[in-house]
């Protein structure tokens, strides 16, 4: 009776317990376009970056960027295409040929722009 009453407690206990492991579902479908867009980019020779104004710097304007850390004065962001891309901390990829010339400022590398592309913020 002993053992009876225990395998039925054991039984219940185990049909008890919810231990059932949850799977996420539904993945955040935006981070996954944005992965993908990136690899995109990536594909296609741009890399990513942030646009910073710097209102002291003979600089105005410097992309740093996102991998290496290392910061570019983009020489032609005064061009009209550029326009809608200069704000602060703008988030970006860009698409970059390095100029061999003397820096306008210390901190950064001179480049020519040749395309950019809005990033989503994340």
């Amino acid at each position: 009776m002993l053992t009876k009453t225990t395998t039925l407690l054991l039984i219940s206990f185990a049909l008890s317990c919810n231990t059932t492991k949850t799977s996420v579902a539904s993945t955040d479908v935006n981070a996954t376009e944005t992965k993908t867009m990136e690899i995109d980019y990536s594909k296609e020779g741009y890399s990513t970056g942030m646009l910073t104004y710097h209102k002291d710097s003979k600089c105005s304007y410097i992309i740093t960027d996102e991998k290496s850390g290392i910061k570019f004065d983009p020489i032609n962001i005064n061009d009209e295409v550029y326009e809608n891309f200069k704000m602060n901390d703008s988030k970006i990829y860009f698409k970059y040929r390095p100029l061999r010339m003397m820096n306008r400022c210390t901190e950064a590398q001179p480049i020519e722009l040749e395309d950019i592309k809005k990033r989503e913020a994340r």
